[in-house]
């Protein structure tokens, strides 16, 4: 009896660190930068996946594509290389947390053409 009292304030807790998903769009050059990510309230691996389409909203080939975003949370600061992910998207990994102060700011570039840059702020 007394270890589930314990063990259930854990669970709880472990749940609701999970994050939830944001999104946020943003407009770089002639195309539409969208983010998702699903930052936990602790440190954690957390994936970053933007989708890449054109002003209509028609998806844009990012095979090609090369990438970073520079981030930072809580004072923590980190780089991710993206990497094509699919038809339009391009995907990446960093340690961050869900402060309210997240910031990524995210270079997309296709070869011949000059880089797609927006930086976003999901929880602001």
């Amino acid at each position: 009896m007394i270890r589930l009292r314990y063990a259930l304030p854990l669970l709880l807790a472990a749940t609701a660190a999970s994050g939830a998903e944001l999104a946020a769009k943003q407009s770089a050059g002639p195309y539409v930068l969208e983010l998702r990510v699903s930052p936990r309230l602790q440190v954690f691996e957390t994936m970053m996946l933007f989708t890449v389409t054109d002003s209509d909203g028609k998806p844009v080939d990012t095979a090609k594509a090369r990438g970073h975003a520079d981030f930072s949370s809580g004072g923590l600061r980190g780089k991710a290389t993206l990497h094509p992910d699919g038809a339009n998207r391009m995907k990446g990994y960093g340690l961050m947390s869900a402060k309210p102060d997240l910031s990524i700011d995210v270079t997309i570039t296709f070869d011949g053409a000059p880089p797609l840059k927006a930086i976003f702020k999901p929880l602001q």
